[in-house]
């Protein structure tokens, strides 16, 4: 018997690649897939459209746009690199508009590097040969549902904003040109629609900073898949990121210090502020310390380099220390003293260390649960209260959004003003003490979306 036609055929369109995923030729893929192809093409036509609009600012420094671009570039040529570079930039893009070259601002630089990163990922996926390594449907399905979701409410926004601003297709016009050449760039001052040219249209970023992170979460999954080492690397690589600007807030601390010129007797007044260099609010930098922690912890944990990891793990945790963020101290505190208890249970040997091991061990955990106790109740004063009765509030006012539109939200973007009306008078009497504003955010993101976009 011939051997040979005992073997699998493939057809000439079909071929498998070095590493044996299934390559096949777009032409002998069907229509339906042709379809979808397009439908790719113009998804990463508007993403590339919209990330391009970051040259066209002339306050933007070169440099700025000679990096975004070169970002772009690596995308689409090596995908899995440049968001490495993304991951550990990411962090402290923003100080590059707002401290170090302040002619940017107000350029959101951070989304420039995610939006070049995901124009070039997105049209080096443009290809003849399709691969079939993509996130896979249990993940992809919920995420295009939910992405359509965020587009289809922006849509209705637009809409109702057109009416408000001037006729179809002037506003058509007009939006297409900021979208193109102004998005990135161009400060939106005002929620209002009445009051400016680009007043109104903050629920488009709102919008995009969703879809954005969908993009990315699609993105890092996919990548992820077609190479086993990568998800490591990320994590390395988000760290490495946390530590540049952890290190830049202790750095501004000392330099505070010893600026007074007797800096032993300042150090302790000082401590006594919250810290966090790389973005306007500690509470935010508080949050992002404490997502990233686990991930240091867990290289540490299972690296031949776990001194190296233990220092950067320890960085952070002083950085997140600094923030003075009570919420994020307490959920700090929670998870050290639970995880103590898990790893006794499910790692047993470490319960059965002797001498100086288990000394020392026991003697790092209280002393981590000394410290951030001692911030703790350092910070734990009558504003305490009060943030703790405004996160309540807001909580009433999620349901009274709730309410009035339960099964499509109010819309992307809206939570704020929709606030302003719906808000308890105690609430906004608390937001005007506090904030000097009635326009605030709930500072909880989960009833942020479910306000926005209701239960379906």
């Amino acid at each position: 018997m011939d051997t040979a036609a005992s073997r699998p055929t493939q057809s000439m369109h079909t071929q498998v690649d070095s590493t044996g995923v299934r390559n096949q030729d777009i032409w002998s893929t069907g229509p339906a897939w042709a379809l979808g192809l397009v439908g790719q093409a113009l998804v990463a036509l508007f993403v590339f459209t919209v990330a391009q609009s970051f040259f066209w600012a002339d306050h933007v420094p070169l440099v700025l746009k000679l990096g975004v671009g070169a970002i772009g570039c690596l995308a689409y040529a090596r995908p899995s690199d440049a968001l490495l570079i993304v991951a550990g930039l990411a962090p402290i893009m923003r100080m590059f508009g707002t401290r170090i070259l302040t002619d940017a601002y107000p350029a959101r630089t951070t989304e420039a590097i995610v939006l070049a990163f995901l124009a070039g990922w997105l049209l080096g996926r443009l290809q003849l040969i399709r691969t079939t390594s993509t996130a896979p449907s249990t993940v992809r399905l919920p995420a295009l549902l939910f992405g359509t979701t965020v587009a289809a409410s922006c849509a209705v926004q637009l809409i109702a904003l057109q009416i408000s601003k001037d006729n179809p297709w002037s506003f058509i016009n007009f939006f297409a040109e900021y979208l193109a050449t102004a998005y990135l760039t161009a400060p939106i001052a005002d929620l209002r629609p009445w009051v400016g040219t680009l007043s109104g249209y903050e629920f488009i970023v709102s919008a995009a900073t969703i879809l954005e992170g969908i993009g990315l979460f699609l993105a890092v999954i996919t990548l992820c898949r077609g190479d086993s080492t990568l998800a490591r690397r990320l994590g390395r690589m988000v760290v490495v990121g946390a530590v540049g600007v952890s290190a830049l807030s202790i750095v501004e601390l000392s330099t505070s210090a010893i600026g007074t010129g007797n800096p032993s007797v300042t150090l302790p007044e000082l401590l006594q502020q919250r810290w966090a260099v790389f973005v306007s609010k500690v509470n935010t930098a508080g949050s992002y310390f404490v997502l990233v922690l686990p991930i240091a912890l867990g290289l540490a944990a299972d690296s031949k380099h776990r001194a190296v990891w233990l220092g950067t793990s320890v960085v952070i945790g002083i950085a997140l220390w600094l923030s003075g963020s009570r919420a994020v101290l307490l959920t700090s505190l929670v998870l050290v003293l639970v995880g103590v208890v898990l790893l006794g249970i499910v790692r047993p040997q470490v319960s059965a260390l002797r001498g100086l091991r288990r000394g020392a061990v026991a003697v790092g955990i209280a002393s981590v649960v000394l410290v951030l106790g001692y911030r703790l109740i350092a910070f734990a004063d009558s504003s305490s209260l009060e943030s703790l009765q405004i996160r309540w509030l807001f909580v009433e006012t999620t349901f009274r959004m709730l309410t009035s539109s339960p099964w499509l939200g109010i819309g992307v973007g809206q939570y704020r003003a929709a606030a302003e009306l719906l808000n308890s008078q105690e609430l906004q009497k608390l937001l005007v003490d506090a904030f000097s504003s009635r326009l605030e955010n709930p500072h909880n993101y989960f009833l942020l979306i479910v306000a926005e976009f209701g239960i379906i």
